[in-house]
């Protein structure tokens, strides 16, 4: 009967349909950058971000460029490749699912400090620098919690370059060399 085979399809497209929210809640609930909010300030989060889809080799972010938007990783999976003076090109990451990139350029202003490219069909959550900055004002656990991420990738990072066989005037360079001098 075509009625039944009418229900059928409805009841697979609304499943379907459902799959999807579970998938994308999922994602924003154990995504760091997210985790630990509010369902009220979860609300806030999902009602800013946009979903792109990528193929695989599309560049999603370039090195120097200024940051326009964070993404987190929904389905598949990208690569940080960073850039030195020389044009030497080196993986320094890949990300999967839940996994958030694009957010120090967005908080600190500074340029992007590494490009992301697909590796495979990917599906991103991207929230646009604007988004991000009424979730801010709108929702200060949020602020804080980001706070609290980039101080400790900061800490991880001075970590790192200190058990690196670069030694320590490296790291203190690398600490400082995007800072302003001192204007007395």
């Amino acid at each position: 009967d075509s009625r039944a085979g009418l229900a059928r399809q409805l009841y697979s497209r609304r499943r379907a349909e459902a799959r999807a929210v579970d998938d994308f809640i999922d994602t924003i609930t154990r995504t760091s950058i997210f985790s630990g909010l509010s369902r009220e300030d979860l609300a806030r989060v999902a009602g800013k971000l946009d979903e792109v889809r990528v193929a695989p080799g599309t560049v999603i972010i370039r090195q120097t460029e200024p940051g326009d938007a964070l993404y987190v990783v929904q389905t598949g999976g990208v690569e940080v490749l960073q850039e030195d003076t020389a044009g030497h090109v080196e993986r320094i990451a890949m990300l999967g699912p839940r996994e958030c990139f694009g957010e120090i350029a967005l908080f600190t202003g500074l340029p992007r400090s590494a490009s992301v490219v697909a590796l495979v069909e990917t599906s991103l959550l991207r929230m646009s620098k604007d988004a991000c900055e009424q979730l801010v004002a709108q929702c200060p656990p949020f602020s804080l919690h980001v706070c609290r991420l980039l101080g400790q990738r900061l800490v991880e990072r001075g970590r790192e370059l200190a058990s690196s066989r670069i030694g320590p005037d490296a790291v203190l360079d690398d600490l400082f060399e995007n800072q302003a001098p001192l204007t007395r």
